[in-house]
Parts: structure tokens; sequence; C-alpha cells
């Protein structure tokens, strides 16, 4: 009986040890901050020129017409890729 127990004990303890190993492996040691860059859209407001034509009258009344160049405002999409840390454990 004591033979048929010790050959029941060594498969145990192999297949008890290979089943905690891996939990053991698992476990972080420590931790470290990692910096990510992460995409982010964003809008910003750009000024555009632009031209158009203008009709002036001289002193006599006569017309003449001028291009100016004007400015409006147009909201822009930007992506920005942005720092973010992140704490991550270490395996050793």
């Amino acid at each position: 009986m004591a033979k048929f127990l010790g050959k029941l004990f060594v498969p145990a303890l192999l297949v008890a040890g290979l089943a905690a190993a891996p939990a053991a492996a698992c476990e972080p040691n420590c931790y470290k901050t990692v910096t990510v860059y992460e995409k982010v859209c964003a809008y910003e407001v750009r000024q555009v020129p632009y031209t158009c034509t203008v009709t002036y009258y001289d002193e006599c009344g006569r017309p003449y017409s001028v291009d100016v160049t004007r400015y409006r405002q147009v909201k822009v999409q930007v992506t920005k890729y942005v720092p973010v840390k992140k704490v991550v454990a270490v395996h050793e």
C-alpha cells in the first residue's frame, strides 16, 4: 500500500507544482510609469484670407472697383497626440 501511495504522491506533487508555477510567474514584481501618446481630435479657429470686389465712388460720382483682402475665421479639425502616463506592471 505504501508503494501505491508513493506512486500517486509523486505525480500529485508534479501537478500541484505546475499549477502553482504560472500563478507565481504572473504576479508583478513592481510597477513603472510609461508615457503613451494618444490621438485626440480638437478644433482650432484659424483666419483664412479671401478677396472680394468692392465698388467705390470717386468725388465726381463715378464708380470704380477695388479688390479687397478680408479675413474670415474658420473652425478646423486638428489631430494632436497627447502624452498620457500609465502605470504598467513589470514581470521579472
